[in-house]
């Protein structure tokens, strides 16, 4: 099985266009509406991508247990349930909207105004989760450059509105851009509902026991979802904790710069999720997958590598002198993204073996060691502490589920086996 560069180059581009379009939302956005709905978009745009992202577990799922099987009614099958399960959370979710964005808003953060930006952003939300599932389709299709382009689609339809808008000086102010993002989301939900029923004759017949079996892996991969996104902003939560605000800062500027690597590992995990699944058949596919991942890992990793020399240099040109400190926690940072790379195709090996408990019980240990190493690191060194506890602990989880994985495979998880290069 090669896994060559140019599967990994279609996502990536993809994801790179989809920012850059997304960014010139933001830009426009900020000139049609005043600071303070600024602030609020902002929180409508949190409450949509949270709220999309929450069912995005079903399409993984999806991908995972349609691309081991060849009879495409199998396929077929598994996607209606998918589709029958986020259709069931967005009735939950909708049936809830309002009072559920007001309790949030009110009672929690003490802020009535964010209100309607969270209902609008929970709806639009739901409706695109829709549209990710016809993206996840293709993923299982391995059509990597339909899959890195639809990206885009929405942010490129969002922005072609608030252009005119701009340009023929129509309605502005926050509800709009809201209702047009909203808008947005719901034609793109409704149009890859269409697709998806005409194009792969998605049906929700006989779907009652594919969805249970989307809904037990589901759970375990929002779960390895929850507890990773708490791994990344645990390093910002606990060095504020501290209340030394010069250190913050400086750490932040190195933190966000590494956060933009997660566009080159989101990329990889595109390609490594339904090569993962394929590769479960046999122990030999299973070694052909984590042989052929190597070629594109190296180059990343050498991107990385580059990175991390040039640190200095890129810390100062995005954010000034004054936070060139800030170049020892991008270095730290970033030689934790080298292994968290080079682990990334081990990762998609617990779901094609039905193995998920034990990656969120990895994930979970790492949460737990990196809260210790913080504890004992950040108080006498708060930039580069708190960045070693960050990649000391992702070292050691990368390690630990390295030999794991590869016991799992030698032992017997999955039949017999080849050495790399070799075919059966």
């Amino acid at each position: 099985m090669s896994l060559n560069i140019s599967a990994f180059l279609k996502i990536f581009s993809g994801t790179i266009a989809t920012r850059g379009i997304s960014f010139c939302n933001t830009l426009l956005v900020a000139r049609m509406v005043e600071i303070a709905d600024f602030g609020r978009f902002t929180i409508f745009l949190f409450s949509m991508h949270l709220t999309r992202q929450i069912p995005s577990c079903f399409d993984i799922a999806f991908v995972n247990y349609a691309k081991q099987h060849s009879d495409p009614a199998e396929k077929q099958r598994y996607l209606g349930a998918t589709l029958l399960l986020k259709g069931l959370f967005n009735l939950a979710v909708l049936a809830t909207l309002w009072p559920l964005s007001w309790w949030i808003a009110v009672e929690l953060l003490h802020s009535p105004d964010l209100h309607r930006p969270m209902a609008y952003g929970i709806g639009s939300g739901c409706a695109l989760s829709f549209y990710f599932s016809f993206r996840a389709w293709h993923q299982e299709r391995e059509s990597f450059w339909i899959f890195g382009a639809l990206q885009g689609v929405f942010p490129l339809g969002v922005l072609m509105i608030l252009a005119t808008l701009w340009i023929t000086h129509g309605p502005v102010g926050l509800v709009p851009i809201m209702r047009t993002y909203t808008a947005t989301a719901v034609l793109s939900g409704l149009i890859a509902l269409v697709l998806l029923k005409w194009r792969m004759g998605a049906t929700l017949a006989s779907a009652t026991a594919f969805a249970r079996r989307i809904l037990w892996l589901s759970k375990w991969v929002l779960g390895i979802n929850i507890v990773w996104f708490l791994f990344q902003k645990i390093d910002i939560f606990y060095l504020s904790r501290l209340g030394d605000g010069h250190a913050l800062g400086i750490y932040a500027a190195g933190a966000q710069l590494a956060m933009a690597l997660t566009m080159i590992t989101a990329s990889l995990a595109g390609v490594f999720l339904p090569s993962a699944a394929a590769a479960g058949k046999s122990r030999s596919s299973m070694r052909d997958f984590l042989c052929g991942a190597r070629p594109t890992l190296a180059g990343v990793e050498l991107l990385f590598l580059a990175i991390l020399i040039c640190a200095p240099w890129i810390v100062s040109l995005s954010y000034g002198q004054e936070f060139r400190e800030g170049a020892t926690a991008l270095r730290i940072l970033t030689l934790g993204w080298m292994f968290h790379a080079a682990h990334l195709p081990f990762q998609f090996v617990y779901l094609a073996l039905d193995r998920p408990a034990l990656r969120l019980m990895l994930e979970a240990g790492r949460l737990s060691l990196v809260l210790v190493l913080l504890h004992t690191l950040t108080p006498a060194n708060p930039i580069s502490g708190t960045a070693w506890a960050m990649t000391l602990s992702t070292m050691a989880y990368t390690l630990a589920s390295t030999v794991i994985v590869l016991r799992l495979i030698k032992g017997g998880a999955i039949p017999a086996t080849t050495t790399c290069g070799e075919r059966t």
